[in-house]
């Protein structure tokens, strides 16, 4: 999987495959706030760390530019092979991730315009746990009572060293899609956010991995109901 995807401004442009079209609104999540939480004693808050680009013109699909499904969809569930079964999103969600360790994948721009598919895993359950333990060490949080309010239930986590030793995402990366394979299709379940450990100096990253390294992206699933709004005729949403 490559992609190539720019974002500037004045004005914007996004660029996909050699295909430039220009930015014609950003919509940002309403309840991205990242001060709501200073009376938690969490200094910035990346809940909903998310926006919609709308593009003045269609991009064109072809063999190295194609679109990502997104969950609680009904072409996703063509996807999952559940088109003749009654599904909700609910439903969606716990195909995906319906274990403690599940297997996905972001892309990260190794050297100028090269980009390559790094494999994680994402955390859940008990594995989980161990990642808001390592969110406890960042020296933003240490005044935090509860890491909860800063590594909310709207957060998939990725990296560590355990089972395996993950690849860290780079600053460069955050924006980009994390992503679940099911058989040849490839649905787009979180957003990369945020990390506990600056990893990166400019395209090297850190070895060894340090073993506190998580990285935080923000959940689709979870705000569906606000994408459904902003995209409202271009897909069949599931409930």
């Amino acid at each position: 999987i490559r992609q190539t995807i720019y974002l500037c401004c004045t004005p914007c442009y996004l660029t996909a495959g050699g295909l430039s079209r220009k930015v014609k609104d950003i919509y940002r999540h309403p309840k991205y706030a990242p001060d709501s939480k200073k009376n938690k004693n969490v200094p910035k808050s990346f809940d909903f760390d998310l926006a919609l680009v709308e593009l003045d013109r269609k991009i064109d699909f072809s063999t190295t530019v194609r679109p990502l499904c997104l969950p609680c969809t009904s072409g996703t569930s063509w996807a999952l092979k559940l088109r003749d079964k009654a599904v909700s999103c609910r439903d969606h969600e716990t195909l995906l991730l319906s274990s403690e360790l599940v297997k996905a994948m972001f892309i990260s721009e190794e050297r100028k315009d090269d980009f390559i598919q790094m494999d994680v895993l994402i955390k859940q359950g008990q594995k989980r746990l161990n990642c808001l333990e390592d969110a406890k060490k960042v020296k933003d949080f240490e005044n935090v009572a509860d890491i909860r309010d800063a590594v909310t239930d709207n957060f998939l986590c990725t990296g560590g060293i355990d089972p395996v030793v993950d690849p860290q995402t780079c600053k460069g990366d955050s924006g980009g899609p994390l992503i679940i394979q099911h058989n040849k299709r490839y649905i787009q379940v979180g957003v990369i956010s945020w990390g506990t450990v600056v990893s990166c100096q400019g395209y090297k990253r850190k070895t060894p991995v340090p073993s506190a390294s998580r990285d935080f992206h923000a959940e689709i699933v979870h705000s569906m109901d606000w994408i459904e709004k902003v995209v409202k005729n271009e897909l069949i949403y599931l409930k």
